[in-house]
């Protein structure tokens, strides 16, 4: 085939470029001629001469490919001819489309360059992939007004070239850069597929051809020719596009697998080359692989700003409920999920010491910059994780990304999680870090400040407050010993001596971390301070062992075989430490003066160690432990002693030995080496969370998964035994703290309520005993308020400061003017308050909702909102609709899910309705049950809403479809309808929903399928007089022979939605829409989130979403995603259609039937 013919003559355009000649042809400073580049302005010239019949930049092309030999005319020297022009353009030579042409070898342009012949074999799957596909393109010709697109056969777009690529150099390793010109197919002819291309640095020929339409399932081959300077050194390196297959193997070796740019190279050498190879053109070079990775992570961001990704993220469903809170300046993020939450408390409920480890690490988020200005500082990961020692399990509770890491960024975000209603742990272990300490102290502790905790712990073991005291901390904090022992084996001093005297040393400081009371630390202290400051030991004058001899045994010993066998060597160096007592007396006296000192353990180490200068003493060796310099180091490490050694675990009544925070150290091993495995790292911080938070759910969910357990009821978390006592009224149990009578304070172990002091100004009580005091002295004293865990404490803090002032549309729908439907449905002879026409929260609402009792057990809830959102439009309809009200009281015996609905109407939501809602969705919606640890059952209730109304909804039909035949012999069927399916027209409106419903009711003709019965049966739609749902299904073009699973969710008007239909006389008014938001898949049936708009007068709308507290107030401009419509009977309307109103003159009404 020709093609079309030229605009203009190519002689013609010949002449008109010789005609500017001197233009055209442009000489460098070098003296070599070259075409003037395209941008010049004598082709815009040329253009106009040829009556602009011929772009300028068609010119430029048409001068540089020299065409028709037009640089020699232009005084270019002539070069040698080359095959590929000669083909490219030149129809007449001979054509390689027929099996003859390829077999001819005697050809001019075959025998006058080097030729290559050889037969490529496509495989069956890798033909499956490339074979010819029917292609539209559009024809815009003024010879063919009528036809406006013209099919084609092609082989499969940018699939074909890649893979014939590599098959290329399989055949010849050669540096060629293949360019692929055309692929033709011919149904008809003596050839089926022609290729050809040609190589862009040595201008060789490719040609390519399948005779014949090969077989299914079967091989193809392919016979082709390379004709050129091939064999000649090629001089620049060029490599083939990345597109199709080469180009999706590309991705997923990278993103999927996790191979870097430079070993994805290295595998594909591996594979395509041998020693001696030049490097092919379809290996793509590192700089390609990492821009494609950059415009991949580019792409699979939600914004490219990082601030704005995450908060498009946190209010997308699968993040809404799990990303808590931002931070702009500084930077930080919260994030826990409600698997993490429910695992921690069924934890808390089988332990009585809930223990909890934290930990920072670095070097797994990237910096970025805060709206493309300001750079962040180091983003640290922060983790607080539980380590279950009975069930040898870990997990994590909450994480937190930030760039400031001081403790009140800390403490911040540690409260947050607190508020979620959980409790706080009893003991807390992390490392050396002053900001962690002090952070966990103010979130976790009754005290403010880390200062203030070990004051108390100082007062707690010199007796001046007793262990019973309700000002024992109420977290024991507490320091990694891994942690604390790196930083000892840091101190300067220790560099310089030998590895043994630093191993002796380390191991004193070893069993000063193992110490349970003071005695034994003073001890160990005391030794080694005498041992540090002697220079030398052995004997004295009067051949008795020196003080520093004496020590240096015990140290020794100590350190060999443990402190158990030489306790009474401690005690004898104590004269007047003879008992527990004794020993706290002399505490006593080394904290005189303590107020001189910010540490009071700080003060108590360096008056042991100013007293064990008194043993310096002449001796006959020479001490290999003398180190006085080190002292003033482990004086320093005294100041946190109650926090890195066993001292306060008799104080407690619990905990380990030593502490260690090992497990949080592996959960962060794990993240680098295992969950990020296929990631470089650090990441930006989107993909980060998307991993991350998905690790972290299912680590959650393996980690509560059990089998076998008997799921066994938990005592609700407002339950206590002790009847008495009120959640709702705190009772004063304490007095004056200057009095000496303390039988008020209860033992700490069976009294946790205590969770607040108040400090507070009372009389003093004058006493017999004392003398005379002036009236109305005031004194400060503490009262201690006894607070049940999870109720005023954590409503006081999640009370948050509120612009109470609200628009004019949300006061009309809340003003005393309007009629409220639902205040005659309310049983107010109840003391209860209740709220009007309440949320349903969705089960995902974890710091709100626990686990509720049911007839299965414990059941935690997720997902819900297709539950809700159907049970809040039928409340809004029960109000709104006295026919809907009186129908319903009529059949809510009989149907489970209309008596539930009546009882929230009337008395309004408490623990037993969520109760009473579980055990209907384990009854009726099938949904998938996971035993938990800890006595719990996970339930998801991942439903659609059209599974909702089948289940929940069975005994009332929106319509019934009856078949009766003529004859009186065949049976009557009747077919329940539970939603009427809408296709939505081409026009995308709801224009035509009432002739839908004409057309559906209306009664068609069958023949009668009964054997031996020849006559017609009818077919009829009765619609339902109680409520009628409308599913409304939008395909959008033209193309509707697809699954129903793929269609667009339709978007609407609230006010563009029919406000009434009349279905044979019978009108029915709208009551609500379902809205549905897709997940990520964009399926109807996709995870997503379902919510309720609700009509409550002629203009006004409500949202009811159960992720939030109360409906919400919405215009009926308001477009929505509707998935389904309700439709109830209208009596207002009905009485209109028995009564007519005749106005008299006068004014007065007459109603006539």
């Amino acid at each position: 085939m020709g093609g079309r013919k030229g605009a203009v003559a190519p002689t013609v355009v010949v002449d008109a470029v010789l005609l500017y000649k001197d233009e055209v042809v442009v000489t460098n400073n070098n003296g070599e001629k070259k075409v003037a580049v395209a941008t010049d302005s004598v082709w815009c010239k040329i253009s106009t001469y040829l009556n602009n019949r011929m772009s300028g930049r068609a010119l430029h092309t048409f001068v540089h490919k020299d065409r028709y030999n037009v640089k020699e005319k232009l005084g270019f020297p002539s070069q040698k001819p080359i095959l590929v022009s000669r083909k490219f353009n030149d129809e007449a030579q001979p054509s390689y489309e027929t099996a003859d042409s390829f077999s001819d070898s005697s050809s001019d342009e075959q025998n006058f360059m080097p030729t290559k012949k050889f037969v490529i074999t496509f495989s069956a799957d890798e033909w499956q992939q490339i074979k010819p596909q029917e292609t539209i393109y559009k024809l815009n010709e003024k010879s063919r007004p009528t036809q406006s697109t013209r099919t084609y056969l092609t082989l499969a777009k940018n699939t074909w070239t890649p893979i014939l690529a590599e098959h290329f150099w399989i055949h010849n390793q050669l540096p060629c850069c293949l360019s692929f010109n055309r692929a033709k197919v011919y149904a008809t002819g003596s050839s089926y597929v022609s290729v050809i291309g040609r190589c862009t640095i040595c201008n060789s020929l490719f040609k390519g051809i399948i005779e014949d339409v090969p077989p299914e399932n079967a091989r193809v081959l392919m016979k082709c020719t390379y004709s050129g300077n091939f064999n000649d050194a090629h001089k620049l390196l060029k490599k083939r596009r990345l597109i199709g297959p080469a180009k999706t193997k590309v991705i997923d070796s990278i993103f999927n697998v996790g191979l870097s740019c430079e070993t994805y190279r290295e595998s594909e050498a591996g594979r395509l080359m041998k020693i001696g190879n030049c490097e092919p053109a379809i290996i793509p070079t590192g700089n390609s692989l990492r821009a494609l990775k950059s415009r991949k992570l580019a792409n699979d961001r939600r914004h490219e700003d990082t601030l704005s990704s995450l908060a498009i993220m946190k209010m997308e469903n699968e993040y809404i409920n799990v990303i808590h809170d931002i931070g702009y300046d500084p930077f930080y993020v919260y994030y826990y999920c409600a698997e993490q939450i429910h695992l921690y408390r069924g934890y808390c409920n089988s332990t009585q010491i809930p223990k909890l480890i934290i930990d920072a690490t670095g070097s797994v988020v990237k910096k970025f910059r805060k709206f493309g200005e300001k750079k962040t500082n180091s983003l640290y990961l922060y983790e607080a994780l539980v380590y279950d020692s009975t069930k040898k399990v870990n997990f994590t509770v909450t994480n937190m990304v930030s760039e400031k890491h001081d403790n009140v960024c800390i403490s911040k975000w540690l409260i947050n999680w607190i508020n979620s209603d959980v409790k706080k742990p009893k003991e807390t272990v992390c490392d050396n870090s002053l900001a962690l300490l002090s952070a966990v102290v103010q979130s976790f502790t009754q005290y403010t400040s880390l200062q203030v905790y070990i004051r108390i712990c100082s007062d707690l073991l010199t007796g001046e407050l007793s262990t019973n005291s309700h000002l024992v901390p109420w977290c024991f904090v507490r320091i990694d010993v891994a942690h604390f022992l790196k930083i000892c084996t840091q101190w300067a001093p220790l560099k310089t001596v030998p590895r043994r005297v630093r191993e002796i040393i380390l191991r004193v400081v070893g069993l000063l971390i193992k110490c349970k009371s003071l005695i034994e630390a003073q001890s160990l202290l005391h030794s080694l301070f005498v041992v540090l400051v002697n220079e030398t030991n052995g004997i004295d004058g009067n051949g008795q062992e020196t003080p520093c001899e004496m020590n240096s045994k015990i140290l020794i010993d100590a350190t060999s075989t443990g402190l158990v066998l030489f306790e009474q060597q401690f005690n004898d160096l104590l004269a007047a430490a003879e008992t527990e007592d004794e020993a706290r007396n002399f505490l006593e006296d080394e904290y005189e003066g303590l107020n001189d000192y910010e540490n009071p353990f700080q003060s108590w180490a360096d008056n042991i160690h100013n007293r064990s200068k008194g043993s310096i003493q002449e001796g006959s060796g020479i001490n290999p432990l003398y180190l006085p310099t080190l002292a003033p180091y482990i004086i320093k490490s005294m100041k946190l002693l109650p926090l890195w050694s066993g001292i306060m675990i008799s104080i407690f009544g619990y905990g380990d030995d030593i502490s260690t925070s090992a497990a949080v150290e592996s959960s962060f091993k794990k993240l680098k080496t295992v969950t990020f495995k296929h990631i470089s790292i650090p990441i930006d911080l989107e993909h980060f969370l998307e991993n991350h938070i998905k690790s972290l759910k299912g680590a959650a969910l393996l980690r509560s998964s059990c089998k076998n357990i008997v799921i066994s009821s938990l005592p609700e978390p407002c339950e206590t035994i002790d009847d008495s006592h009120s959640c709702t009224s705190p009772t004063i149990i304490s007095n004056n703290l200057n009095e000496n009578d303390n039988m008020y304070i209860e033992n700490r172990t069976k009294s946790p309520q205590y969770d607040a002091l108040y400090v507070v100004e009372r009389p003093i009580i004058k006493n017999s005993n004392t003398e005379e005091s002036h009236d109305n002295l005031q004194t400060k004293s503490l009262q201690f308020i006894k607070i049940l865990p999870g109720n005023c404490t954590i409503e006081e803090s999640r009370a948050v400061e509120s612009w109470d002032r609200k628009s004019k549309k949300e006061r009309k729908n809340n003003s005393y003017l309007n009629p409220n439907p639902h205040l005659r449905h309310l049983n107010i002879s109840t003391a209860k308050n209740k709220q009007t026409l309440p949320i349903l929260k969705n089960g995902s609402r974890f710091a709100e909702l626990k686990s509720c009792k049911s007839r299965e057990g414990n059941l935690i809830f997720s997902n819900t909102c297709a539950f809700d959102a159907l049970a809040a439009l039928l409340m809004v309809s029960y109000c709104d609709s006295y026919k809907f009200a009186t129908a319903h009281n009529n059949m809510y015996k009989h149907v489970e899910f209309l008596n539930f609905i009546s009882n929230i109407i009337t008395d309004g939501v408490s623990k037993s309705t969520y109760s009473k809602r579980a055990d209907i969705i384990i009854t009726f919606m099938s949904p998938d049950v996971q035993e938990l640890e800890y006595g719990n059952s996970l339930v998801t209730c991942d439903a659609t809403m059209s599974h909702a109304i089948n289940t929940l909804l069975s005994g009332i039909p929106s319509a019934k479809e009856v078949t009766e035949c003529i004859s009186s012999t065949c049976e009557k069927s009747e077919r329940s309808i539970m939603y009427l399916t809408y296709q939505i027209g081409k026009e995308g409106r709801l224009d035509d929903l009432q002739t839908f419903l004409d057309e559906r009711t209306e009664t068609d003709f069958i023949n009668c399928p009964q054997i031996g019965c020849e006559n017609l049966r009818s077919v009829k739609t009765n619609i339902s007089k109680l409520n009628l749902f409308i599913d409304i299904l939008y395909w959008e073009g033209e193309n509707v022979v697809v699954s129903s699973e793929a269609a667009n969710i339709f978007l609407v008007r609230l006010c563009d939605i029919p406000p009434i239909i009349i279905c044979e006389t019978i009108t029915y008014e709208l009551r609500g829409v379902i809205a549905f938001s897709q997940g990520k898949s964009k399926l109807r049936h996709s995870i997503g989130h379902y919510t309720t708009y609700a009509k409550r007068d002629t203009r006004n709308w409500e949202l009811y979403d159960d992720l939030k507290i109360k409906p919400v107030p919405v215009k009926d401009t308001t477009i929505v995603p509707c998935e389904f419509l309700l439709y109830t009977y209208n009596l207002n309307l009905f009485f209109l259609q028995l009564f007519y109103i005749n106005i008299h003159d006068n004014g007065s009404l007459n109603l006539k039937i």
